[in-house]
């Protein structure tokens, strides 16, 4: 299971398991506590597995919804990627833009010097970032997500950020 699923990847779990493909265990699991979560992919689920949507101009109707749906979203997190990638060359990052950056550099391990530094930057001046660096620090699972505390993989997610938080804290500043 990939902790950076999107909801494209789950859009498209849902269209396998209503077309009648089994999915692993583990990632059956992984999509049903998403659905708990994600309203917009509960819809999809439903249109997915709504007997009544055999009319092919339904379809075609319900198909343009999910598309246009899909796309803005993607615009959005374009629009984000580009203000965040101004930020991190001004130096003057925000805490909405350095949050997220402290879990995604958890996930993958690593964070481009210039975004380091822009972090690291923004943690100097930030009391706020620095509890939430706290918080991450103590990594207590019962705030993570069901599917970090409850499957095998979620536990290996958990593992590997807490050594590469540990490694980063270690490093001389």
């Amino acid at each position: 299971m990939n902790p950076q699923q999107t909801c494209d990847d789950y859009m498209i779990q849902i269209g396998d398991r209503s077309g009648g493909i089994e999915l692993a265990p583990d990632t059956a699991r992984a999509l049903d506590l998403h659905l708990e979560t994600c309203a917009d992919c509960r819809q999809i689920e439903e249109l997915a597995n709504d007997p009544d949507a055999g009319d092919a101009e339904e379809a075609a109707a319900d198909a343009a919804k999910i598309r246009a749906r899909i796309d803005a979203y993607e615009a959005e997190r374009a629009r984000k990627r580009a203000e965040l990638e101004k930020a991190v060359r001004s130096g003057e990052l925000i805490c909405e833009q350095t949050q997220p950056l402290l879990f995604g550099w958890l996930a993958k391990g690593e964070l481009a010097p210039d975004t380091r530094r822009a972090v690291d930057g923004h943690l100097e001046g930030c009391a706020e970032c620095r509890d939430v660096l706290d918080g991450i620090r103590t990594l207590d699972s019962s705030r993570f997500p069901k599917w970090l505390r409850e499957t095998p993989e979620g536990r290996r997610y958990v593992d590997g950020c807490r050594e590469r938080l540990e490694a980063w804290l270690a490093e001389p500043d």
